[in-house]
Order: C-alpha cells, then structure tokens, then sequence
C-alpha cells in the first residue's frame, strides 16, 4: 500500500468516524428530546399524583435508563474522541515519512545530476581516446609502410613494441571507458 493508498484510507476512515460522530450526536438530541418530554409527561403527572404513583416509579426507573443510556454514549464519544486522537497522530507520522521520501528524492535527483555530468565528462574523455586512436592508427599506417620499406633496413623491435604497447594500452582505455559509459547509462537511466 502506497502512501497515498494509505492516505486515502485515513481520510475516508475520518471521514466515517465524523459521520458516526454526527449520528451520536443526533442520537443525543433526540434522547435529550426525549427526555423534554418525559419531563413534561411528569409535569402533567404531578395533578394527578395520589392516581399514578405507581407510574412516577415506573417512569423513574426508565429515567434511570436513559441516564444509563446516556452514560454509555459519553463513554462511546469519549472513545471515538481517543480514536480520532490516535489517527492524527498517525497521519502526523504519514506526514513526516511523506516528507522523508521527498528528502529522499532530492538526494536521488542530486545524485542523477551527478552521474549525468560523470557521463558527459567521460563521453569527453572517449571522443579524446578516439582521436589519439585515429592518430596512432595513421601514424601505424605510416610508419608500416615506412617499416615496409625500412624492412631491409634494421629496425629496431623495440620501437615497434613500444607503439604496440601504446596502441594495447590505449585499446583498452578505451573498452573500459565504454564500460563506464554504459554502467552510467544503466544507473542514470533507472
């Protein structure tokens, strides 16, 4: 579940908890209007006391009831009161991972912008290789043919040695800076 999955379903959940909030609290009314009119039923009553007796003891003990009822309404409101406590400090905490992942992100982003300017500097450096390459190539074209007609001359292996070192050595820069290029590819592109 995502964070704003997450969200999402604190805020219905909120949502739902206020919707039951209001449905207490219209129960209340409306017990609070009942009870109005039990007080009223009460205030008729009192005329004709030495008759009804039995019903003011009847009608107390409802009385009791509803106090009851009501008792355990407030302790109801008094939970869903620490209910909506505790999702707000669970969203308190959403909020501050949200808030971490966008710190996050920034450094990602940073990093990125990093690896891009590495890229660019190694693509530098390959285009660099390529023309000292291109050089050394022509230059061993021209000293094979100098070398062909050199041939009955001694040349000196050491010399050609030396360039085909060269040559390997910058072969190889060459195939390594490639790798780098495509694992700075790889890891700008994910």
């Amino acid at each position: 579940m995502t964070n704003e999955e997450f969200q999402n379903l604190m805020i219905k959940q909120m949502a739902e908890l206020k919707g039951d909030v209001a449905g207490v609290k219209g129960d209340i009314s409306e017990l609070k209007g009942d009870m109005a009119g039990v007080k009223r039923d009460i205030s008729e009553l009192k005329g004709d006391m030495a008759g009804v007796k039995g019903d003011i003891s009847e009608l107390k003990g409802d009385m009791a009831g509803v106090k009851g009822d009501i008792s355990a309404l407030k302790g109801d409101m008094a939970g869903v009161k620490g209910d909506i406590s505790a999702l707000k400090g669970d969203m308190a905490g959403v909020k501050g991972d949200i808030s971490a992942l966008k710190g996050d992100m920034a450094g990602v982003k940073g990093d990125i912008s990093e690896l891009k300017s590495d890229m660019a500097e190694v693509k530098g450096q390959m285009r660099e290789n390529t023309d000292i390459i291109k050089a050394l190539m022509h230059r061993t074209e021209e000293l094979d043919a100098k070398f062909d007609g050199l041939l009955h001359n001694t040349v000196s292996k050491n010399i050609l040695e030396r360039i085909e070192t060269k040559i390997d050595i910058l072969s190889h820069r060459i195939l390594a800076q490639d790798g780098e290029i495509q694992l700075l590819k790889k890891v700008s592109n994910n």
